[in-house]
């Protein structure tokens, strides 16, 4: 759901190479190679913010990255993950996959799921590679030498266009979403730029938190983990989202230091980024 063209954050910088993108109406604006501190790399085809109908949604964001950090260091073989807003280069829902977790699901309005899905295809051999290799040491992170899972599939590894706020309209999930029997973790990566999107936002996360909270499959009603990567900018649009969400969240911060190896792939700058969890306070 980044619609929204006014944003002063720069994507991060690479390369730049032009090439077409299978039946879609618009040209790759760049490839961006990162390699994120598991050693996992990732390589995305983005479009230019300024020259397609997906707007921000077709750039890789810093804030991205430092959620794929996060995942690295929290999802683990059982772990059942959706990503929303999740643009054209996932790079948090590939780390939750390539840490082995038991489903990786992103979403996105239709125009940027088709640009994600061609990103998921040109990562997908490393990402298999890496998957199930992943050892936790402390609170290190590095490859090690286990046998390799099965392949990923549509079964584990997908994505699913859903709009925000269809709560309004509809109680009812996409049915990529509501067939899953689990939710454990909620990955939003640098999504409340605007505020005209902060309502449908908040309303979305508490519709995909009930959902998970009364699934009757569950032996204990926990709700899920709902993590937050944003970038400070000069406006007030972050403060307004917290102000907003305060009425029914919980906020607790979390430090970008966790995120080791974050500042050297980031320009050597994390400067204006933060990540923190949302707990709806009523299921507290």
């Amino acid at each position: 759901d980044r619609d929204d063209s006014g944003c002063e954050q720069q994507p991060v910088s690479m390369a730049v190479a032009v090439q077409d993108i299978g039946d879609l109406n618009t040209k790759v604006h760049k490839i961006t190679d990162v390699q994120l501190s598991s050693g996992l790399e990732l390589s995305f085809e983005e479009i230019s913010v300024f020259t397609s109908d997906t707007s921000t949604g077709g750039a890789l964001w810093k804030s991205e990255l430092l959620l794929a950090e996060w995942a690295l260091r929290e999802v683990t073989e059982d772990t059942v993950v959706v990503e929303l807003g999740c643009g054209a280069c996932p790079a948090a829902g590939m780390a939750a996959a390539s840490m082995g977790c038991g489903q990786s699901i992103m979403t996105d309005l239709p125009e940027v799921v088709k640009l994600a899905e061609v990103n998921l295809r040109r990562n997908l051999e490393n990402i298999s590679k890496a998957r199930g290799m992943v050892q936790k040491m402390g609170e290190s992170t590095q490859l090690s030498a286990l046998p390799p899972p099965p392949p990923l599939g549509r079964n584990n590894f997908d994505t699913a266009v859903y709009e925000w706020g269809a709560a309004e309209t509809n109680d009812i999930l996409p049915e990529r979403l509501s067939s899953l029997t689990a939710i454990d973790v909620i990955l939003i990566g640098d999504c409340i730029f605007s505020k005209k999107i902060h309502m449908k936002l908040l309303q979305t996360i508490t519709q995909l938190v009930y959902h998970q909270f009364n699934n009757n499959s569950h032996n204990t009603h926990t709700q899920p983990k709902v993590i937050l990567a944003y970038q400070r900018r000069e406006g007030t649009e972050e403060a307004d989202f917290f102000r907003m969400a305060e009425q029914d969240f919980g906020l607790v911060p979390i430090p970008v230091d966790n995120a080791s190896g974050l500042k050297a792939k980031l320009d050597g700058s994390t400067d204006g980024l933060e990540i923190c969890q949302l707990v709806v306070s009523l299921l507290a």
